[in-house]
């Protein structure tokens, strides 16, 4: 199943002790990418909270915040270091005698100074249970968006495919008038210079350029390459990096048709694909 990098989860978990709430956002990166951000009171979890976004994301930039809120009840055990704080009081007096013209301290930035306050949480050890719960049943949510923007990047990639593949059925028609046009830009060259050449040796210049303008290989790869592009977004497994290289394979033959395609129309069709072909791999850019 084809899935996006693009995903959103927020999950909320309430009891007696207070309330938890998970928010998590995905987006597109080339490795996997966690940023986690937490309470103090729950920071020793985290390895294990990374541990566990790697293995159910995979890849792209991951943002999991956890927010806590303790119930009324426990409000009373928020407390301040008041021996810190005056401490760190004492050294913003002794550094602004240095300065020419100190801000003041206001009691709230010296409430900021790490450890002067003090969260005492509430029956942390339960709590510890329900994040590591509600982190399990925000990640099935997050994967589940992915999945859903996966399935309509799945949608569009094979829409373009369908049009590709139109492109192509013009081009493979118009093969032999592209081969018998070869031949005339010869004839006409050669009755404008008035060379006379011999049978084998013209025989060999025609067909050195019949395989100048022959697109039929080309046109057997990209046929070859979309059927495997649609058969890597069907596939069970992460097929992100697989998709980006058939498509820069499909660049690739594509540029070459363009180049041998020979008259305007060619060209004109040419270059509907590679718009096609570069709409697809900015998308694809977002699988997983």
């Amino acid at each position: 199943m084809i899935r996006s990098m693009t995903g959103y989860a927020k999950e909320e978990y309430r009891s007696e002790s207070g309330w938890l709430q998970w928010e998590l956002k995905s987006v597109n990166h080339r490795h996997l990418d966690v940023e986690v951000r937490m309470p103090s009171a729950f920071r020793e979890m985290e390895p294990e909270i990374r541990n566990l976004l790697a293995t159910h994301v995979g890849r792209g930039h991951v943002d999991a915040r956890l927010s806590w809120r303790p119930a009324e009840k426990f409000a009373d055990r928020i407390k301040v270091n008041t021996g810190l704080a005056v401490r760190v009081i004492g050294y913003a007096r002794v550094l602004a005698e240095q300065m020419r013209r100190p801000a003041a301290v206001s009691p709230l930035d010296v409430m900021r100074w790490p450890g002067v306050i003090e969260e005492h949480s509430a029956d942390q050890s339960h709590m510890s249970g329900e994040v590591r719960k509600l982190l399990h049943k925000a990640v099935d949510t997050l994967r589940a968006t992915q999945a859903s923007e996966g399935r309509k990047l799945r949608k569009s990639i094979e829409s373009r495919c369908s049009k590709m593949d139109k492109i192509l059925k013009k081009f493979r028609s118009r093969t032999p008038e592209l081969r018998e046009r070869a031949m005339v830009r010869m004839t006409e060259r050669l009755d404008a210079i008035r060379v006379r050449v011999d049978a084998e040796r013209l025989e060999k210049e025609v067909a050195l350029l019949l395989m100048r303008y022959d697109i039929s290989e080309e046109l057997d790869r990209l046929e070859a390459h979309l059927v495997a592009l649609r058969s890597a977004l069907k596939a069970s497994e992460p097929a992100g990096k697989r998709v980006n290289f058939l498509l820069q394979e499909i660049g690739r033959e594509t540029n070459t048709l363009a180049a041998k395609s020979g008259d305007a129309r060619g060209t004109h069709e040419a270059v509907d694909m590679r718009v096609l072909v570069e709409q697809m791999r900015e998308q694809a850019q977002n699988i997983l």
